[in-house]
């Protein structure tokens, strides 16, 4: 409806499935309904958007990417770090 992708979007990504370089087709696991045990991780997950897009409107783009990308750079090592 826009015509352009000339905006910022907020985007919330599933994380790695497999090892890099191998091939995945994702369109299956992210159009598939979630189940019991990933329902508490998309709550979470949309709560946190809720608050990024909040901070974005309030505080400006770069505020929200800086705070935003960080917390989730950090929330990824911490989980790396767990799996190890």
């Amino acid at each position: 409806h826009l015509q352009t992708e000339d905006f910022p979007r907020l985007r919330c990504g599933i994380g790695r499935l497999i090892s890099p370089g191998e091939e995945y087709d994702a369109t299956k696991f992210v159009l598939s309904v979630f189940d019991r045990d990933e329902r508490s991780a998309v709550r979470k997950m949309v709560t946190k958007a809720g608050e990024a897009a909040l901070c974005f409107a309030t505080e400006g783009l770069t505020v929200a990417m800086d705070r935003w990308n960080m917390a989730a750079e950090n929330e990824s090592s911490k989980a790396h770090a767990i799996a190890e």
